[in-house]
């Protein structure tokens, strides 16, 4: 097996990058074909913007590229391709687009190899990829040399006609990599003589066994931390339950986040987290110029 590079397939990289721009969200949704080319459709979310351009780089040629929104685009060839999008000078800007390419899928001794990586250079909120692998094939039984599936991903299901993977991160920090990694060969799928259910059926247990794992998360640590952010609540102010419950159901929240949805000054918002931190409600910790939050257990 000749040696596998992971190909980079997404990363946007912008011009006159500021510290307050950041993605709210990056939805990547991939299919594969028979003959091994990738279908891409990418939705994301950016804010407080600066740049005037976009740049999104990919080692292939974009074929059949279209962008929602009315956005003007070019596509710039050098080492690899470069999709520019222009923003209109918009602050806050969602982004549709779609493309085919050719060049991703290695063959190797009869299965097919599907890899890269995502590299984001500004912080992602919620990062989330669904790939469908192409009609008539399955994942492949585990070889020693390299995993069939890498990183364990949050579900497996199928639509009807093919096998979907779907991965979901938080919280993804900038330059922080993720590499995917997927073999897969024909005659296995869930359309053929039901053989690719078997090979299917251990990432199902996986998938299974989180399911019963979050339920007890839930149950017996979660639960009783909400019980007592309620007693918590009978005690506060009224501005320091809006807090509260601001940060409710995250596990950390920037500081600088609640501004926005509470609409109070930057020094009050100091104030009231001092408060709630003398008095054992939350914990801080210094991140740039910012402070991060947690509500304690």
């Amino acid at each position: 097996m000749r040696k596998t590079i992971l190909i980079l397939l997404s990363t946007i990289a912008l011009l006159g990058v500021v510290g307050a721009e950041e993605i709210v969200y990056y939805n990547m949704d991939l299919e594969l074909t028979r003959g091994g080319a990738l279908r891409e459709n990418i939705e994301f979310k950016i804010v407080n913007l600066e740049s005037s351009k976009l740049k999104l780089p990919v080692p292939f040629e974009p074929k059949n590229l279209t962008v929602g929104g009315g956005l003007g685009f070019e596509v710039e060839e050098g080492e690899g391709y470069v999709i520019s999008i222009m923003t209109g000078g918009q602050r806050n800007l969602e982004v549709s687009l779609g493309f085919f390419m050719e060049g991703y899928v290695q063959k190797l001794e009869g299965k097919y190899l599907f890899a890269f990586a995502h590299i984001p250079s500004l912080g992602t909120n919620n990062f989330t990829v669904r790939l469908g692998l192409p009609m008539g094939s399955g994942i492949s039984s585990n070889d020693p040399r390299i995993p069939s599936v890498s990183p364990p991903p949050r579900s497996i299901f199928t639509d009807g006609r093919r096998i979907v993977l779907e991965w979901e991160y938080g919280g993804l920090r900038p330059n922080e990599a993720i590499n995917f990694v997927v073999v897969y060969e024909f005659g296995i799928g869930l359309d053929g003589d039901g053989s690719g259910f078997s090979l299917l059926l251990p990432y199902l247990m996986v998938f299974a066994m989180g399911v019963l794992l979050s339920l007890f998360i839930y149950w017996f640590l979660l639960r009783p931390r909400l019980e007592r952010i309620e007693v918590v609540k009978e005690v506060l102010g009224e501005d320091e339950n809006r807090i509260v419950k601001a940060m409710e159901g995250a596990d950390r929240i920037k500081q600088e986040d609640l501004r926005g949805g509470l609409g109070y000054s930057k020094a009050k918002i100091s104030k009231i987290v001092s408060g709630l931190e003398k008095k054992g409600v939350l914990e801080k910790e210094r991140y740039g110029r910012t402070n991060i939050l947690r509500l304690k257990k």
